[in-house]
């Protein structure tokens, strides 16, 4: 029985998502193709910018197409009598429902891991590719870098940062006393930070005096152009390019590591920021909480057309990314907390679905 669900099942499930993917590359396509042409982009460079455009819409077009062919395979075999049939020799509708329960479950068991280590790298080189229009630049540059850790009181300001090979070019870093006074000063002409530390290079070091001067009293200690390493400097090239780097391309481990390191952000920040990272421990989630109640939905739906199946999916679908923004709103202007906003929708969809199960005759 689960060989023959899971059969049924797929072969929708595989036709639609296809579909759907298709449906992104060619809309994304239309608007890139002259970018391509102009660049005369390769067709591994093509092929690779798509690979990162699929990522990064998977999070959408998986629980829709979950929900799609759950509803559908469910509609077809009650409208077969198939159902019946399994109901008649004793089988559970909970016992039904766990062949795609298990495939909705690995499969956002994977869009969540993806979406921890591979989306937001995939989908950072995408945008970027999309805004130097697909020509691969020899150096990608930041410029005029400042970095505040509030808990060590040390302030970084970078003249530019070569992100091809992570060079640090114009270092200056101010090491301060609790009083927000400078006792140190360390200046370099470049640095990079290696086997888990820094190493400054063509530089000195200065000591201040009470009133954060640089002492003149006390000469400053060279830095071997040969490079030498700076132990006491525990930030690394990620804290110092995040600030640079949008919200949305941070892992979780990255956003809680910025918050443990912000403790002075103002409380709407960081109220926003909390609900985004619950939103990313949800959202893959989506597809798991769509089929749970696209079961019960599709085998009632037995009786309905093709066309009010699809109009029923859609709406269905397009109500839990309602329910979805509404509780990212109302959690970011501190109506509800941040982690009932984010998963608001999951919780009401799967009471839903419990419900409607329970109701299964």
């Amino acid at each position: 029985m689960d060989r023959y669900i899971l059969r049924e099942f797929l072969i929708p499930f595989a036709y639609i998502i296809a579909g759907f993917s298709m449906m992104s590359i060619v809309i994304d396509l239309f608007n890139h193709l002259s970018g391509f042409m102009e660049a005369k982009a390769t067709a591994w460079l093509i092929v690779r910018y798509y690979s990162c455009i699929f990522l990064q819409t998977l999070e959408y077009i998986l629980p829709a197409s979950l929900l799609f062919a759950t509803m559908y395979t469910q509609s077809r075999m009650a409208k077969n009598n198939e159902l019946t049939a399994m109901r008649a020799c004793g089988v559970s509708f909970a016992r039904i429902m766990t062949p795609y329960q298990a495939v909705a479950f690995v499969l956002s068991a994977a869009s969540a891991i993806l979406k921890e280590t591979v989306i937001p790298f995939t989908t950072q080189w995408a945008e970027t590719m999309s805004d130097n229009k697909f020509r691969i630049p020899k150096h990608q540059m930041l410029v005029n870098i400042s970095y505040y850790n509030s808990i060590n009181s040390r302030i970084w300001t970078v003249n530019a940062i070569d992100m091809s090979d992570k060079w640090l070019g114009g270092i200056k870093v101010k090491l301060e006393r609790k009083d927000n006074t400078c006792y140190e000063e360390i200046t370099a002409r470049k640095g990079k930070y290696m086997d888990g530390q820094w190493w400054f290079f063509d530089g000195q070091r200065q000591l201040c005096n009470a009133d954060g001067i640089p002492d003149r009293g006390k000469p400053p200690v060279p830095i071997s152009s040969a490079g030498e390493a700076i132990p006491e400097l525990t930030e690394t090239f990620s804290d110092l390019i995040s600030e640079e780097r949008a919200w949305e391309y941070f892992t979780t481990l990255e956003m809680l590591d910025y918050l443990d390191k912000h403790p002075n952000i103002s409380d709407e920040g960081t109220t926003i920021k909390k609900t985004d990272l619950h939103a990313r421990l949800a959202l893959p989630w989506a597809g798991l909480i769509v089929t749970l109640f696209g079961i019960p939905v599709g085998a009632r739906g037995s009786k309905q057309n093709a066309v009010v199946s699809i109009i029923l999916a859609v709406a269905l679908f397009l109500g839990f990314y309602f329910l979805t923004q509404f509780g990212i709103f109302c959690a970011k202007t501190h109506l509800v907390w941040p982690w009932l906003g984010a998963w608001f929708s999951n919780i009401v969809a799967s009471a839903a679905g419990i419900v409607m199960v329970r109701g299964m005759k």
